[in-house]
């Protein structure tokens, strides 16, 4: 893959541990600083990253730099680094607040209880880990990992999550604040949801290696074909579905009248005229809209139009060389002119 920056995490055929077992291929990509989703199954890698690029997990096989070094024999390194896993690893401790204060001794700062607080947990500090279900222990280490100090790159496995309880908002402006310093933030998911909601680049990741990079805001053309679409929030949307219902940039709205959220989609050909549409009926029916994003094809359809691609170019290849293999040949030498009548197949 080729980007404009210079790399800053690089996974060059990092083979995880007990990638045998599992059937996880080799990692065989680099990033550079930004705020990226790499969007994947399990079965291409994604769950492996994090302890990768983290330090927690050498890999077997192949190289990972940071920076220029390798995060496992680097402790230094691994401090600027934060990580969330698929399955939390936290320090013991009795309760949030004295895990937060462990942490922070550690660091040198006092950025995981300030987290708390930042993200509407306060009143978590009390808790005992014990008494913790594993997806809010997911968010403590989640937010120990956000809060690292002076990071040279996050590594968020499936934020997305465990966010129920947390400001999807804050957490977005906290890894793009990360970014803008020159962070490499890489969101590792299997939902393009997530990836389009929090990141700003989408990597599609097949069997560890990046087949494909749009912007969020392209994030359509990994399905060609398929119809743009916008996930709009808004106060009042039975008015808003019926002023957009004429617009002949709309071709179709989902509502679902039970959701409490009042969620739309709407669907178009074109972004830039569709978002047009929502804002002018949203003045039109007096409609506060609370946020707006477009929706993201699924992994599975990305997995499918990828294929398509694929396949369009193999045959497309395969006619170009047979074309230039047909002229470079000789023609046949023509027969020889023969004077009496030609034979029909029977002995001379």
């Amino acid at each position: 893959m080729t980007t404009a920056t210079p790399p800053l995490v690089m996974l060059h055929r990092a083979v995880p541990r007990r990638a045998r077992a599992f059937n996880l291929p080799p990692l065989d990509f680099w990033l550079g600083p930004g705020l990226h989703a790499v969007v994947g199954a399990p079965s291409d890698g994604t769950v492996a990253i994090a302890k990768l690029v983290g330090g927690i997990e050498p890999p077997a096989y192949g190289e990972v730099v940071v920076a220029g070094r390798s995060p496992s024999r680097h402790p230094d390194l691994r401090a600027r680094i934060g990580v969330s896993l698929e399955t939390p690893s936290l320090p013991p401790a009795r309760r949030v607040a004295d895990l937060l204060h462990r942490v922070d001794a550690l660091r040198g700062d006092a950025a995981g209880a300030g987290a708390l607080v930042q993200f509407g947990l306060a009143h978590w500090a009390d808790r005992r880990l014990s008494d913790l279900p594993r997806r809010d222990l997911r968010v403590l280490e989640l937010l120990l990992a956000v809060s690292t100090r002076d990071p040279i790159a996050l590594v968020l496995t499936e934020p997305g999550v465990d966010m129920p309880p947390l400001d999807r908002t804050t957490l977005r402006a906290t890894l793009a604040h990360a970014a803008d310093h020159g962070a490499c933030v890489i969101v590792a998911t299997a939902s393009m949801e997530d990836a389009v909601e929090l990141c700003r680049t989408i990597h599609v990741l097949d069997r560890g290696n990046i087949a494909r990079w749009v912007p969020v805001e392209e994030a359509g053309a990994l399905a060609p074909g398929r119809s743009v679409a916008l996930r709009v929030e808004v106060d009042l949307p039975r008015l808003l579905v019926a002023t957009l219902a004429d617009d002949p940039a709309v071709i179709g709205i989902d509502w679902d009248q039970q959701d409490r959220r009042s969620t739309l989609s709407v669907r178009g050909e074109d972004l830039d005229r569709l978002a047009l549409a929502v804002a002018r009926a949203a003045g039109t029916a007096g409609a506060s809209v609370r946020s707006i994003a477009p929706v993201a094809p699924g992994l599975d359809e990305v997995r499918a139009a990828a294929s398509g691609l694929a396949l369009a170019a193999y045959h497309a290849a395969y006619r170009s060389y047979a074309a230039s293999t047909a002229a470079s040949s000789p023609a046949p030498a023509p027969a020889a002119p023969s004077d009496g009548p030609p034979n029909q197949g029977g002995a001379t």
